[in-house]
């Protein structure tokens, strides 16, 4: 990291905050960038025209350095997240997934950045696949679920036509006795 002297106001902030600052001066205009470190960072004062673009070119003499240890610390941790094997979760995924964008705004290794990308987008898809199969297994479950209930319902409705059979068949019973039990096998 350059350094600046101790009453620079790029000394009051932090390094991340400087990195910030500096890759947001190279998308805007240079009094953007400013207005909006004084905002976010509360700067206690805003530098000239000259000191900003000063401390900006210093940053730029070591972006390739910041932006290599980056990349690192990208890999590293996506290292040490698939070893724990915690991608599973979607937290984790989306988390690589910036850190896969981060990776290549940095650093501009593209080709890194795209793989960790597709590596992202892998573990979406199983995650969608498993989704869809825990719901196809639930449909099943259900459709097993409701033909059991038929097949007990149609077994019982089987059983009371053979008792009814029985029952108006039996020449013991009288009328009223068969009525009777009728009324006990239908209900």
């Amino acid at each position: 990291m350059a350094t600046f002297r101790i009453d620079s106001w790029a000394a009051a902030l932090t390094e991340d905050q400087q990195w910030q600052l500096y890759y947001k001066s190279l998308r805007t205009r240079w009094n953007e960038a400013l207005a909006w470190a004084v905002k976010e960072f509360g700067l206690e004062r805003t530098p000239c025209k000259g000191s900003f673009f000063k401390w900006r070119a210093a940053m730029g003499e070591d972006e390739h350095r910041h932006s290599m240890e980056q990349g690192i610390m990208a890999r590293r941790w996506v290292r040490e997240s698939a070893e724990a094997n915690t991608l599973k979760s979607e937290e984790s995924r989306k988390a690589l997934e910036q850190e896969a964008v981060t990776l290549g705004l940095v650093t501009k290794d593209w080709k890194t950045a795209n793989g960790l990308l597709r590596t992202t987008l892998a573990i979406r898809d199983r995650e969608i696949a498993a989704a869809r199969l825990e719901l196809e297994q639930s449909a099943q479950r259900t459709r097993d679920e409701q033909l059991k209930l038929a097949r007990e319902k149609f077994e019982a409705a089987e059983r009371r036509e053979n008792a009814a059979k029985a029952t108006l068949g039996d020449t013991k019973l009288t009328p009223a006795d068969k009525v009777a039990r009728m009324k006990e096998i239908f209900g």
